[in-house]
């Protein structure tokens, strides 16, 4: 009851801010929408699925995740952490299916949680007096990935290049990240036999220039001066991924980096 009420007030402050910054929310959901677009046809075939699955899901997720999220300025869609899971998980046509789902689920779980909230925290710092509701975030991505598969979508998170893209280019509220699907869905409608055209060599130069720019070089400079403990449980997650799965590595990494935090706790006691 609590959130919901907190989400009918946000509502209300929402409109009475609309008039006020339309213009910088209209810039920026369009902005977002342009680049958000062949990206989302790119993760999607990345993932394994028909590339109209990652439009239905910049339009739905996007859409649920920017009214009932707890940043104003963030963007959901389809990213490139999940497509690595997603792309070895079975297509679900049975229920015997279940079992095998259930740790591939944990894991998109996790890792749209983490990216969420690091992308509200990037949000916060590059806006002056708007932070992000943490529990309201995760409701509100949990709702949007929720509802989009019964639209053909696939998972999605909030996105840390798109939102930057979106704050950058004047967004400001939750009308911005609403534009920008409603952008996504009138070009899919009006533009579907162009979009169609686009190449997968065209996708996959998309993919390649997009995971380099991922590599996050300074905070691995700062784990290179870290304690030998942060950097064993970065090293322990990136050999799991290379070796085994993502997977894997997202449960593997969790548990060292519990099991150091509660160490780290008991030593400060």
């Amino acid at each position: 009851m609590t959130v919901v009420k907190t989400i009918g007030t946000d509502l209300r402050v929402w409109m009475s801010q609309t008039f006020a910054s339309w213009r910088g929310d209209l810039t920026g959901g369009l902005t977002a929408a342009v680049v958000a677009l062949p990206l989302a046809l790119a993760f999607a075939v990345a993932s394994g699925v028909d590339p109209k699955a990652g439009l239905y899901t910049a339009i739905v997720a996007g859409t649920i995740a920017a009214v009932c999220g707890g940043s104003p300025v963030q963007i959901t869609r389809p990213t490139g952490a999940m497509a690595v899971i997603l792309v070895g998980i079975p297509h679900w046509n049975d229920f015997g299916l279940i079992r095998e789902l259930i740790n591939p689920a944990l894991a998109l779980a996790a890792l749209g949680s983490i990216e969420s909230l690091l992308s509200a925290v990037v949000a916060d710092g590059m806006t002056v007096s708007e932070k992000h509701d943490s529990d309201r975030e995760l409701i509100g991505q949990g709702l949007a990935n929720i509802v989009v598969p019964f639209f053909g979508g696939i998972p999605a998170t909030g996105a840390i290049a798109r939102t930057a893209v979106n704050v950058r280019s004047g967004g400001k509220t939750r009308l911005s990240g609403v534009i920008q699907g409603v952008a996504i869905a009138i070009i899919v409608l009006t533009l579907a036999p162009l979009a169609a055209q686009v190449s997968l060599a065209a996708l996959a130069g998309i993919l390649m220039v997009t995971s380099v720019r991922m590599i996050e070089w300074e905070a691995i400079g700062l784990l290179m001066r870290a304690t030998y403990a942060d950097f064993a449980v970065m090293m322990l997650t990136w050999m799991v991924t290379i070796f085994f799965d993502l997977v894997l590595a997202v449960e593997v990494g969790l548990i060292a980096a519990g099991a150091l935090f509660i160490k780290i706790q008991r030593n400060t006691q």
